[in-house]
């Protein structure tokens, strides 16, 4: 019964829709392929191009455009449009089994800190019909733009470690002044001899500069009172950092 609810649900709105696509080979997904991942301006590098390739038997149009990329208090990705960078075309076709480019330029010089932008880059086939019943595949990549600043400063700390009611608030900061990727966030919860009674691993994000995030772990009521320290653990694509924490059983309850 869930699965034709589904199946209908699709089929009725025709859309679905891929969100940005960021791992470590080129962004793909069927028939397509965006390379590379992410752009660095730095230094003399003004220029540079994002190559879209049509693994597909049809043609493509895609249409591009250019966000700066902000985080608010919270982490939460923040977008408005944006002029700083030249792009070009920002509408393209693809034809089957070919490749076309995005050229990009820098136009600002480098400031005291890093400049974030994405470019969204969503594609629709030219030749899908236009019947209710067709499922339309509205392909959206985010491809990271970064322009460094003159000088980098990598630097992250975990700014607060909190425990109360069982659960567990770690604040994470980026104080230098260029971003870094958070790969994986390790908490392990040892007893009073010092042996592990907990242990997760919570996957990371993008951090930009000057911005915080909070992240929570929630630990089992038996769990918690059996601890006496948390250990906390941030593995980064730039800098990793750690913490502790000192656990007392009044942590554990309301």
């Amino acid at each position: 019964m869930m699965k034709r609810v589904l199946k209908r649900l699709i089929l009725y709105t025709g859309i679905v829709s891929l969100s940005s696509i960021l791992i470590s080979t080129p962004a793909h997904t069927k028939g397509f392929r965006i390379a590379p991942i992410k752009v660095v301006f730095s230094g003399n590098v003004r220029s540079a191009i994002v190559t879209i390739i049509n693994d597909d038997k049809k043609r493509f149009k895609f249409e591009a455009k250019l966000v700066e990329w902000k985080q608010d208090e919270e982490g939460k990705d923040l977008y408005t449009p944006s002029k700083d960078i030249i792009y070009y075309p920002k509408v393209i076709t693809v034809e089957p089994e070919k490749r076309r480019a995005i050229r990009l330029g820098v136009k600002m010089p480098p400031a005291g800190v890093e400049r974030t932008y994405r470019i969204f880059i969503q594609g629709v086939p030219e030749d899908i019909k236009k019947k209710a019943t067709a499922v339309h595949i509205a392909l959206r990549f985010g491809v990271p733009v970064f322009v460094k600043p003159v000088r980098e400063k990598v630097a992250g700390d975990i700014e607060k470690m909190e425990l109360n009611d069982g659960a567990l608030l770690i604040t994470i900061k980026n104080s230098g002044n260029v971003h870094f990727r958070i790969n994986t966030i390790g908490v392990t919860g040892l007893d009073e001899k010092g042996e592990k009674v907990f242990e997760e691993s919570i996957a990371g994000w993008y951090l930009l500069h000057g911005v915080k995030r909070v992240y929570r772990v929630k630990l089992k009521k038996d769990v918690c009172e059996r601890l006496k320290e948390i250990g906390v653990a941030v593995d980064t694509d730039r800098v990793d950092f750690s913490g502790r924490l000192d656990v007392q059983k009044a942590m554990c309850v309301p």
